[in-house]
């Protein structure tokens, strides 16, 4: 149990091989929603906040998701969330691995400029092909930190008791 706060990123420790970086942050005591499970595929809750400029994406099931092109949606600076460009190079569908079910390489040159890649506080990014929301950042790599884990969306919703329907 918990209480979700907005948070601002102050500082941004680049992710360079060997070493992972992360999004310092400072927290408000602006409570917008409650954490009610923390497990591993997630941190799941409830927003009590009203949602200004948001957007639905439709889910995409395991078996529509493809190598190729994707876009991270994350915020790193601005307090505005933005779409940066990445690749899903590896697809797996063991059940034993439901954090690590997509290997993702960030492709976009802002992105990797600012952070190096993936960074601790990335976490939870959505990461969306298509239209579609696939799933989200889990882990870097740390020996190679513009590249890291996904999970899929469904397997997300499934933990959550929710579905996808």
């Amino acid at each position: 149990d918990g209480e979700a706060v907005r948070a601002t990123v102050t500082k941004i420790y680049k992710s360079k091989a060997g070493e992972a970086g992360s999004l310092c942050c400072e927290f408000t005591n602006d409570i917008i929603g409650t954490l009610k499970k923390n497990c591993q595929s997630a941190i799941y809750g409830k927003y009590s906040c009203t949602l200004k400029n948001t957007y639905e994406y439709e889910v995409a099931s395991p078996n529509e998701i493809v190598r190729g092109p994707v876009q991270i949606l994350c915020t790193i600076d601005s307090g505005k969330a933005k779409f940066y460009n990445a690749q899903i190079s590896r697809i797996s569908y063991r059940e034993n691995k439901k954090g690590k079910n997509m290997v993702v390489k960030i492709t976009d040159e802002r992105l990797l400029e600012k952070t190096g890649g993936i960074v601790q506080g990335m976490s939870g990014s959505a990461i969306l092909q298509d239209g579609k929301i696939v799933g989200a950042v889990t882990h870097v790599l740390v020996d190679d930190p513009s590249r890291g884990y996904g999970i899929f969306i469904e397997n997300m919703l499934s933990a959550a008791g929710l579905s996808s329907e």
